[in-house]
């Protein structure tokens, strides 16, 4: 998407590729982040990673009907 330039010419393409490259998880990354979690805060964790989850869910859910109605 970085090279597409109706988003890298605009501020609200950048704020989202920024918003993006905040927000993603890469899954080697997965590793090192469970163990930097101490065990007593796990739960929590845990918790925050399936609303997390569920967000994005719904970010994808909504861009499919966007994407649906636009064709």
């Amino acid at each position: 998407m970085t090279k597409d330039p109706s988003i890298r010419l605009s501020d609200a393409g950048r704020s989202l590729l920024s918003w993006l490259g905040a927000h993603l998880v890469q899954p080697d990354d997965c590793a090192e982040v469970i163990a930097r979690v101490p065990p007593h805060r796990s739960d929590q964790v845990a918790l925050l990673a399936r609303a997390c989850a569920q967000n994005w869910h719904h970010i994808a859910h909504r861009l499919e009907e966007c994407a649906a109605t636009a064709k």
